[in-house]
């Protein structure tokens, strides 16, 4: 799998630095720039034959190929011994695996409760509920450590509070710092470089520190030549379980 990631890797760096040019010329409409993108020919990155290469992925299957195997050449090229299949494994979430877990936990505490009513109305003999006892008690202990150790796992990503009040009080007391420095002399050419100093040494670091301890992910995204701003609390893969 990960050579799969290091050829596509390394694809799409090869064709961003084509596309480059094009996203640069700001004389060219987003309709013309669609086309020049239509027209590059990437080598593969496995024969360096101009035909790209196919990434995809297909029934939790990634697949690599050969460019030539679409025959975008009309024959030209023969496709070369590129040729990746790789299974992904099942990807849990944490929090999907933790309702399970949750959820497997109470079904065993019902059986529990009524395997214990069956024996004291003499439902069932007693050898039946021992044995049955144990089973459940061994499963419950086995279905909580694993409920256990996802959950540890889980509270260790979550924001430090006391770490992102304490980050806020920080910069409270720096904004109020450099509104004193311009307040108290307006006019005073040094307090106002003594307040920009403040901001840049700062103030900016601990509004990035915020930023960091509040949101593993934190970018701006473009689209079509409009910015957004990303911001959420887990990275994805903090939170997979892969179930093999």
């Amino acid at each position: 799998m990960e050579n799969y990631f290091e050829l596509k890797a390394e694809y799409d760096k090869q064709l961003a630095k084509l596309k480059t040019p094009i996203i640069a010329n700001e004389d060219l409409t987003k309709a013309e720039k669609r086309e020049r993108y239509q027209l590059l020919k990437p080598k593969c990155v496995k024969c360096k034959k101009p035909v790209g290469s196919i990434f995809t992925l297909k029934d939790r299957t990634l697949i690599a190929l050969c460019g030539a195997t679409q025959n975008t050449q009309n024959g030209k090229y023969e496709p070369c011994d590129l040729d990746i299949k790789i299974k992904k494994p099942t990807i849990l979430t944490l929090d999907d695996v933790l309702m399970t877990m949750a959820n497997n936990l109470e079904t065993v505490k019902e059986d529990i409760i009524s395997t214990k009513v069956k024996s004291i109305f003499g439902l069932i003999p007693k050898e039946t509920a021992l044995a049955d006892f144990e089973k459940y008690k061994n499963e419950f202990k086995t279905t909580n450590d694993v409920y256990s150790k996802y959950k540890n796992e889980y509270e260790k990503l979550q924001p430090n509070e006391e770490d992102i009040i304490e980050t806020r009080r920080e910069i409270y007391n720096k904004i109020k710092e450099i509104k004193d420095f311009i307040n108290n002399d307006p006019l005073n050419e040094q307090l106002f470089r003594d307040a920009v100093e403040v901001q840049i040494t700062t103030l900016i670091p601990l509004l990035e520190k915020l930023n960091s301890l509040k949101y593993a992910v934190n970018f701006i995204d473009e689209e079509d030549e409009t910015y957004y701003l990303v911001q959420e609390k887990h990275d994805i893969s903090q939170l997979e379980v892969e179930i093999k």
